[in-house]
């Protein structure tokens, strides 16, 4: 569910230090129904470790991202299914590693 999924992502990646670039963003409307897609090219390096020639560690990730929204009676946009498929990796998973 939603409270778990923002959980997993504040405790693991957004200790990270990460950039993230949303590009090729496709919306079609329909009523209060929409499909979204989009890529996304993720950068993850260790806390305290960003993009720098002193740490070699990274994972780079290359996602094509597909999801399914509905409109509540709020206008608020909801996210009803969401798919991530991975296109592309580089780098090793160790930099995403945190201690505990």
């Amino acid at each position: 569910g939603r409270d778990f999924t923002v959980d997993q992502l504040i405790n693991h990646v957004g200790r990270l230090d990460t950039m993230h670039a949303v590009t090729n963003v496709r919306v079609e409307i329909d009523g209060d129904q929409s499909h979204l897609t989009c890529y996304l090219i993720g950068q993850h390096h260790r806390p305290g470790q960003g993009a720098s020639a002193d740490f070699g560690d990274h994972l780079w990730l290359g996602n094509f991202f597909d999801s399914h929204l509905v409109r509540d009676s709020g206008h608020v946009w909801r996210i009803r299914r969401h798919r991530v498929d991975s296109s592309w990796v580089n780098g090793t998973v160790a930099a995403v590693r945190l201690p505990a």
